[in-house]
Order: C-alpha cells, then structure tokens, then sequence
C-alpha cells in the first residue's frame, strides 16, 4: 500500500523542512553534490560490469537529488 506523505506529518516539520528548503537553493551552487556527480560515471561502469540495465533508480539522503538526475541523462 503506497501512502502519498506530506511534511504536515512530521513533527516540527514547519521549522525543519524550511530550513532545509532554504539550504537546498544554495547547495548545488557550492558544488556540495559534486562527489554525487561523480559517482554517476563510476556506478555506470560497475553496472555494465555486471550487465545490469536498470530502468528506475531510487536516490536517498544524496543531498538535491542531482545524482539520480545524471544518471537519468545516461541511462
């Protein structure tokens, strides 16, 4: 069963998420996601490696999520 969440469920997640929504406009302009970039290339050699053609990727606590797009560019 797939439930659709919103922040209103977490707790002090008025103060939180804003916080973090704030941060995020900023983070890729430092180039924090650059280790993510990165990875894309590398991740990709070890999956033709192995002979696996993914069709979904799924991006976890990557910062902005600029990894998993990158991967979408290549795959």
């Amino acid at each position: 069963m797939k439930e659709n969440l919103d922040e209103s469920q977490f707790k002090n997640s008025g103060r939180t998420m804003h916080i973090y929504k704030k941060f995020a406009t900023v983070y890729d302009q430092m180039d924090a996601d650059l280790h993510s970039k990165l990875m894309v290339p590398y991740c990709l050699k070890i999956l033709k490696k192995f002979k696996t053609n993914p069709s979904e990727g799924l991006d976890l606590c990557c910062g902005t999520g600029s990894a998993i797009l990158e991967f979408e560019k290549k795959v």
